[in-house]
Order: structure tokens, then C-alpha cells, then sequence
């Protein structure tokens, strides 16, 4: 590996998270945009593996950056005026992609005031640029500016277009409020099981209890994101630098054409927030990071994809007392909210949480036989399903998520950015061989990433007890 100072490490960072989300946005089948590849020649097995290489790449280059920097870097800024400048214009090119994408909704009636609604809010994005004012409000408008947006394609777009993820949480609530166990058969309208742990169709409860459009629950858990960002940032030494660069991008993202049309077609937003509150309070050395882990692994399965940097973040740290209680501390979070739910309907739990998607028999391989939908998205995984290869992708994920977490033990570190950066490059690995593909599973590394830049200058930690201590 390559040693990296903090303003390498940290610039390494926002240009991972940068390149991650044109990626996602270039793959990601937004009606009547995407996929934008798709300019260059049919998407095909050629255009999906070759952004999974990509994303390997990216992968590759986190573990390689996601070093502690040696003492003689500590306070050095990670990015400079010049390039602070070139970032808060980041989100009017953001904006200009969704403002093209929204155009084709508004009717003629409303042409005049969707006009001036383009002008102002790109306009406001450069002004608030070149007079460099206050982050924050740079924050507030891409808010308020992506909150229009997202109100405009929801008021066109009801649950039901798009995808079934939505009508499915929202059918299963319906049982689940009259009594019913929600993990059974859904028609939505073709049969489909509730595949998604309990914390995901829970957070929408609430908003279905007061009759809301459920996707509101989904800009939420999008401003829990920043939430967490915010909560590493300022635990760093220049807290203004960290905060400015985190928020920028975040806001970034958030007016992406991809990340709106993911808020309004999935539940996907639930496990960013999740995972968002996991890995900050793993940089920052959080007492309660097993509480977050718990929580996370009773809302997606893919949260123990990052079980084994937590548990080493914690070995290094606290020990291997600690990590043990911590371990088991989540791993009792999880079983209080998972298990009702199993005694409640046992089978139907298992068919839709974990065969549906996991045995290779069921719908992955019916889904592939009908459309051959992977060769669409990013990821190597089409390329071993046409060859008749596809009982090897397992096997070949764990081998790379273990491999990841011995590499941190060598080589990342469990303070500053290390653990974000390994945690985004064992997520990208994992899902660049994933037997199903979506374009919005890979959002959880790009949050990862967002983490890393949040905390990119973390004051050092005490140091762990001697007998915890991983070699150099």
C-alpha cells in the first residue's frame, strides 16, 4: 500500500465520491435519461462488467488511501481554496441533469413558472458559489431546490409505477396494522413476499398510520445521512474544512436525477440512513457504534458486509473484551426486533428474507431466464451468469470481504477516514459480484465515501491495549 498524507487522503476521498455517483447516475435507467451509457452502444454484458471494473478500481484505490496519515501531516487542510471553490459548483451541474430530466413533466399551463423555477435555482447555486457564502446555505437551497423536484415527480408518479418495492411495504403494513403477519404473500399485483427486515418497512409505519405519501420517509432518511456526516465533521479538528466538503457533496448528491428517482421507486433510502449512522459512529470511536450496528442489521441484511471492519475497528480500539460485548450487544439489538417477527411466521420469513434473493434457484434465476436484467447494471456478475458460472459468485464474495478485512488489519486504520474508506472498497467488491444487480445497491459505498471525507481529519484516538494491537 501506499503511504498518503491527509490532504491526498482527503481530496482522494471526494474524487472517489465524485467518480461513484457519475457512475450510479451514468447506470442507473431513470426513464427518458438513462441509461446514459446506453449513448455509447445497447447496454449489454460489455457496458455492465466493464463499470464493475471500474468500481474495482475505485475499491482498490480506498484501501489504498484509506491510511492513517503519519504525525508529521497532522493539520495539514486536505483541500485547498481553489478546490473548495470547484466543489460548491458541483451541485448546479447536479441540478442542471435533474432540471433537464423534471422538463418533460410539467404541462404547458405551467411552462412560465417552471421556466423561472430553472433560472432561479441554478442561479442561486453559482451566486451562492462565487460569493462563497456560508456552506449551510449552499445546504438549505440544494434542499429546498431537490425538495420541488422530488414534490414535482411524486405528484406525477404514484407508488405503483416503476417498481413494486413501495407497494409492497406498503401492503405489508396493511396487514401488519390488522393484525396479520406482514411476512406473507403480497399481491402487488403479482405474488411477491415481503423480502425486507423489519426496520425498513417499520420506518414507514408512521407516515402509512397518517395516510402520507410513504415516500416522504425516503427524504427523511436522506437528511439522516447528513445527520450523520454532520455528527463526524464536527469531532474533527477543522471541523469548518471537513463540514464544508461533506455537506457540498452531499447536496450533490442529493439533486442527482438518480437519487431523486431512487426516492421515489424504492425503500432503498431506509439502509443508506442506517449504515450512514454505523460507520460514523465507528470513525468516531462511538461507545454506542454496537447499538448503530444493531439497528442496521435489523434493517438490511447487507450490513454484515461491514461486520468485520467493526468488529476489528473495536479489537484495535477497545480490546477484545469490549469487541466481544459489542458484538454480542448488536447482535442482541437485532434478534429483539428480528425475532417476533420469525416466531410470528416463521417459513414465510425465511422464503422472503432469505431464499428469495439468496438461493440462486428462485428469483435470481428466473429473473435472469426471462430478461437477462444484470447485463444492464454495474457489476461483473452477468458475465459469470451467461457461463453458466453463477454458484461461484458467492463463494468469490466471501472471499473478497475477508480479504478486505485482513488488509485492515494491516494496513487501514480505525481512526480518520480508514474505516470508511475499507468499508466502502468490501461493499463495491461484494456488489461487483452480487448474484442480483440493481443500480441503487451500490449508494451504501458512496455514503460510505461520504463518511471518509466527513472524516478525514479525525483527531487520532487513545491508543488500543497492547494485547489488541495488530502488527505494522
Amino acid at each position: 500500500m501506499l503511504g498518503t498524507s491527509k490532504r491526498a487522503t482527503g481530496r482522494a476521498a471526494i474524487a472517489l465520491a465524485l467518480f461513484t455517483a457519475a457512475l450510479i447516475e451514468f447506470t442507473t435507467d431513470t426513464p427518458n435519461l438513462g441509461p446514459f451509457y446506453g449513448l455509447l452502444g445497447p447496454p449489454g454484458t460489455n457496458t455492465s462488467v466493464t463499470a464493475g471494473i471500474l468500481l474495482i478500481l475505485v475499491a482498490t484505490l480506498a484501501m489504498v488511501f484509506g491510511r492513517s496519515a503519519s504525525v508529521e501531516d497532522e493539520g495539514v487542510a486536505f483541500i485547498g481554496p481553489r478546490f473548495e471553490r470547484v466543489l460548491r459548483l458541483a451541485p448546479a451541474v447536479a441540478l442542471a441533469s435533474s432540471l433537464f430530466w423534471t422538463r418533460r413533466l410539467i404541462p404547458p399551463s405551467h411552462g412560465l413558472l417552471w421556466n423561472a423555477f430553472v433560472v432561479v435555482s441554478a442561479a442561486g447555486f453559482i451566486v451562492l458559489a462565487l460569493a462563497r457564502t456560508p456552506v449551510l446555505t449552499t445546504v438549505a437551497w440544494g434542499i429546498g431546490v431537490g425538495l420541488v423536484i422530488r414534490i414535482i415527480h411524486f405528484r406525477t408518479f404514484a407508488m405503483d409505477v416503476g417498481a413494486d418495492m413501495l407497494p409492497l411495504v406498503r401492503s405489508a403494513l396493511a396487514s401488519f396494522f390488522q393484525g396479520h403477519s406482514p411476512y406473507a404473500l403480497h399481491h402487488v399485483p403479482l405474488p411477491l413476499p415481503l423480502t425486507y427486515y423489519p426496520l425498513t418497512w417499520l420506518a414507514y409505519a408512521p407516515v402509512a398510520a397518517l395516510g402520507l405519501d410513504l415516500r416522504s420517509v425516503n427524504v427523511i432518511a436522506e437528511l439522516a445521512i447528513l445527520g450523520a456526516l454532520w455528527l463526524v465533521a464536527r469531532r474533527t479538528p477543522r471541523a469548518a474544512v471537513c463540514g464544508s466538503a461533506t455537506a457540498l457533496l452531499w447536496t450533490t448528491v442529493f439533486v442527482l436525477p438518480s437519487s431523486i428517482y431512487f426516492d421515489r421507486i424504492t425503500t432503498a433510502p431506509v439502509a443508506w440512513a442506517a449504515v450512514a449512522w454505523l460507520l460514523a459512529t465507528l470513525s468516531i470511536g462511538s461507545r454506542f457504534a454496537w447499538l448503530a450496528l444493531g439497528l442496521a442489521l435489523a434493517t438490511t441484511p447487507l450490513t454484515t458486509v461491514f461486520v468485520p471492519i467493526a468488529g476489528l475497528t473495536w479489537f484495535r480500539q477497545w480490546g477484545a473484551k469490549k469487541t466481544l460485548a459489542f458484538l454480542v450487544g448488536a447482535a442482541l439489538v437485532a434478534a429483539l426486533i428480528v425475532t417476533p417477527f420469525v416466531v410470528w411466521a416463521p417459513r414465510d420469513f425465511y422464503e422472503g428474507t432469505v431464499a428469495w434473493f439468496n438461493d440462486l434457484d428462485k428469483f435470481p434465476r428466473t429473473k435472469w431466464k426471462l430478461y437477462r436484467t444484470w447485463r444492464r447494471y454495474i457489476g461483473v456478475s452477468s458475465w459469470l451468469w451467461e457461463r453458466g458460472l453463477e454458484q461461484f459468485l458467492k463463494p468469490i464474495q466471501a472471499v473478497l470481504v475477508l480479504t478486505v478485512a485482513a488488509l485492515f488489519t494491516t494496513r487501514g486504520r480505525s481512526q480518520m477516514n480508514g474505516v470508511a474508506m475499507f468499508a466502502a472498497a468490501s461493499f463495491l467488491l461484494f456488489m461487483a459480484f452480487n448474484p442480483v444487480l440493481w443500480p441503487y445497491f451500490n449508494q451504501p459505498a458512496l455514503v460510505a465515501l461520504l463518511v471518509a471525507v466527513a472524516a478525514s481529519e479525525r483527531v487520532t484516538p487513545a491508543p488500543a491495549p497492547p494485547a489488541a494491537e495488530f502488527p505494522a
